[in-house]
Parts: C-alpha cells; structure tokens; sequence
C-alpha cells in the first residue's frame, strides 16, 4: 500500500470511527434500537487490515497509531455503557435510556413491587413468563406472588430500598427467566 492510499484509507476510516461514535450515542439515548454491532465489526476489520500493513512514512505509522487508540477508548467505553445499560446500573449523572422509570406493567422493561404488589403487576409478569408456554414449569398466581414477595423482602432487606423492580429476559438460548434488582430511583 502506497502512502497515497494509506491516507486515503485513514480518512475513510477516520469518518466510519465518527460515524460508529455517533451510532453509539443514538443506541444509548435511545434512537437506534440495537447498538451498531454490524458497523463495529467492519471498522475493526478494516483497521486490522490496515494495521497489518507496512507503512514506511513516520506520519501515517503516528496517524495509524493514534486512530487505532482512539477506536480501543471508543470500544472500551461503548462496552461499558453496555454492561451498565444491560444489568440497569448506572453512574450518577449518567443519561440512559434505563434511567427512565419503567411502565407499570412492562414485564421486559420493569415492573415495580412495592410491599404490597397489585394484581395487575404480578399478572404482567405471571403471564410473561408462563402462561405464553415459553417457559416449562409448574406455578399458578399465588404462588408466583408470594416468590416475588419473599425475592422481594430478600432484596429489601439487604439494600434498605422500599421498591424491587422485576423485569423478564432471555437468555442465549432463548430462554425467558426473571431479573430483580432494588428500585434507586426517587418515587413521586
């Protein structure tokens, strides 16, 4: 590769790096629905294309160099935020599509258990869980709620919170099972 098309080629991959870093953004404020793994991919592969090339210039070696720290900063951020978005975490001043409250009755974004849980919001995830034939097992109602109470009280207890948030998701293979995690956010 001569020193024209390396800097070419930089360019082009200065601008998907931008383009990824935008991506990126809209996914976590909730523009995009899924992150933009297919664009990750190919910038990755064209920098590792590039990186394995013999570049004699000292510029484009530097230029290589520091596009390619720039794309590991982006990546270990974007896996970050991830993380944090998927287990619900959050860091304080952080702005994320998970920082919103979820639907009362939502059992994929949340449904909020209070001490004494409505009907409603057992039902949402009751029905989520094993009345679609999704998942093998043998409960009816009332013993799903007095689990979610006991689950509940158990978080309570240890993280001093009043609200526990339920929400359903699958795993690999496709298997749906429930999450809880103690509600930090203020109630109105």
């Amino acid at each position: 590769m001569d020193a024209l098309e390396a800097k070419e080629t930089l360019e082009r991959l200065e601008e998907l790096v931008q383009r990824l870093k935008v991506d990126f953004d809209r996914f976590f404020n909730g523009a995009l629905t899924t992150p933009p793994e297919t664009l990750r991919f190919k910038v990755f592969a064209e920098m590792r294309r590039l990186r394995s090339e013999h570049h004699k210039s000292a510029a484009i070696r530097f230029r290589v160099n520091s596009l390619e720290a720039k794309l590991n900063s982006l990546n270990e951020l974007f896996n970050r935020r991830l993380r944090e978005h998927e287990s619900g975490t959050r860091r304080p001043g952080a702005r994320l599509v998970v920082d919103r409250m979820p639907k009362a009755t939502d059992p994929y974004s949340g449904v909020v258990i209070g001490s004494k849980p409505s009907t409603r919001e057992v039902e949402a995830l009751y029905s989520e869980l094993y009345k679609k034939g999704k998942r093998n097992g043998k409960s009816d109602l009332e013993s799903f709620r007095a689990f979610l109470l006991s689950q509940a009280d158990r978080i309570r207890e240890k993280t001093g919170c009043a609200e526990v948030v339920f929400r359903v998701t699958s795993n690999k293979n496709g298997a749906l099972k429930l999450k809880a995690k103690p509600n930090r956010q203020p109630t109105d």
